[in-house]
């Protein structure tokens, strides 16, 4: 290996660092060379055989049966909101329906139909019960924000934590939460 192109990427997993770089080789082919940082093992790819390395790779993976980035999530999501990421039925908006009437909070709704407090307020605009919010004297506040301030809140941050979140005041974050019908 001589010449090295500047190229290195660095990744890490399970305590081991490993590099990667582009490099030709003796022969004047390019080569991946992938070296571990910790033990200075390396193995070298040849750049025309990239393709075949990853579809292997990827074959592997499918094998061993590991889950994806999105897939891991939606377990954690699922864990503490049984029904998120399910289709709503007839019956779960009528319980919505009635329970944003009789004056529960989101919080209640969401412990009651096993789903995501941004679910349920998501819901809420789709079924005409609750309006965007967008306050037109405070443009900092939208959908986004406030489903991400639903979801902090869920997750057990403090009124504070969140002001500082959002940098805005606890008094400001409580009247939000309240409009929200979260509190």
């Amino acid at each position: 290996m001589n010449q090295q192109r500047p190229f290195p990427q660095q990744f890490g997993t399970a305590g081991h660092t490993y590099i990667a770089t582009l490099q030709t080789d003796q022969l004047g082919e390019v080569v991946i060379l992938l070296k571990n940082q910790s033990t200075r093992e390396f193995i070298t790819i040849p750049v025309d055989k990239l393709e075949e390395v990853i579809k292997t790779l990827q074959a592997v993976k499918k094998a061993l049966n590991v889950p994806s980035q999105y897939s891991q999530r939606r377990a954690r999501v699922q864990e503490q909101y049984p029904r998120a990421f399910t289709r709503w039925l007839p019956e779960d908006e009528t319980l919505l329906r009635e329970g944003f009437t009789a004056g529960k909070s989101i919080r209640q709704l969401s412990i009651l139909l096993g789903r995501n407090p941004s679910a349920i307020h998501a819901r809420l605009r789709t079924m005409g019960l609750m309006g965007e919010l967008q306050d037109a004297d405070d443009p900092q506040w939208n959908t986004t924000r406030d489903n991400g301030l639903i979801d902090a809140y869920s997750d057990g941050l403090s009124i504070d934590e969140l002001a500082s979140r959002y940098k805005t005041s606890s008094e400001e974050i409580q009247q939000r939460l309240t409009k929200l019908a979260v509190l």
